[in-house]
């Protein structure tokens, strides 16, 4: 019998050499991601994220690797451990990245959800530290598009049937966008999911991580996904980006990548919700409202 995502990165970090005590689970989204504790090692499993990604040892490969790549050039984002192998591993059938654990406080006061300025303002610096990255390196963003398909493919009959045709009729659209995006110019190394969840605060510093969804695209991508973001005031970081960075973004870019992103989460949440049916009063309404909207 296949062990569970928890079970799975125990074995591995067992398999390493780690002492793995007793593990604490610290989140259980997207993926499952696990303290190994005592040691100060945190596993990444894809969980949610497997379902929708033929290979999703790709995508964590990829962060494992533009974050190291990152970290050495001194940007402020969260480096893959040391401590042992980062991988990514196959731990029985499950695909799993190591990194460092940080004390955050209990209280979430951790992330930078409430301070759009800081947001803004660490994302510029983000762009600006991988600007020389290789984009043959990272996917453009169809693939994110065709991931955030299969979502509803996989996850998505539990939704009534116009509603789902709607949200297959989006998918279409977005990967319209996503095509047309790919095939023109001004690619470059992207977070990929920019949103103030993802920016962590240790000792006063600003630093990125979940680089999972890292692709090469305009930046009004980041910029789109940051300005959804209901954490925080989104048009306000897009100003302390452009304040920031010296350059002002495409409003009609912005805005057609912003549609692609209000579909891209929706459709996440779709499969969320197809295995964890509370969600089910949240996000079917929201995919109704999203439906008639159109």
């Amino acid at each position: 019998m296949r062990a569970s995502p928890v079970g799975a990165a125990v074995e591995l970090g067992r398999r390493l050499g780690l002492p793995v005590g007793e593990p604490v689970v610290l989140s259980d989204l997207a993926n499952t991601v696990v303290h190994l504790a005592p040691t100060p090692v945190v596993a990444r499993v894809a969980a949610f994220t497997a379902l929708a990604r033929p290979h999703p040892e790709r995508a964590l490969g990829r962060e494992v690797a533009l974050s190291r790549w990152l970290a050495a050039r001194g940007a402020a984002v969260l480096p893959p451990t040391t401590v042992v192998d980062a991988g990514p591993h196959d731990a029985d059938g499950w695909s799993v990245s190591l990194w460092p654990h940080l004390p955050l406080p209990a209280d979430g006061s951790g992330v930078a959800g409430a301070a759009p300025e800081l947001v803004g303002t660490a994302l510029a610096a983000l762009h600006d530290a991988a600007a020389g990255y290789p984009a043959h390196e990272l996917p453009g963003l169809a693939e994110t598009v065709t991931d955030s398909g299969r979502c509803l493919e996989v996850g998505g009959d539990w939704l009534p049937a116009d509603v789902l045709a709607a949200l297959a009729q989006g998918h279409e659209e977005a990967a319209a966008t996503a095509a047309a995006v790919d095939a023109g110019t001004g690619r470059r190394a992207l977070h990929g999911d920019a949103h103030p969840g993802n920016l962590l605060l240790l000792g006063g510093a600003a630093i990125w991580c979940d680089l999972e969804e890292a692709v090469t695209g305009p930046v009004e991508w980041d910029l789109a996904v940051m300005r959804r973001s209901r954490r925080h005031d989104g048009e306000a970081a897009v100003r302390a980006w452009s304040a920031a960075s010296g350059v002002r973004p495409d409003a009609d870019l912005l805005d057609s990548l912003q549609r692609v992103r209000d579909w891209q989460a929706l459709a996440w949440t779709v499969l969320y919700a197809s295995v964890r049916p509370a969600l089910r009063e949240q996000v079917g309404p929201d995919a109704a409202e999203w439906a008639a909207r159109r």
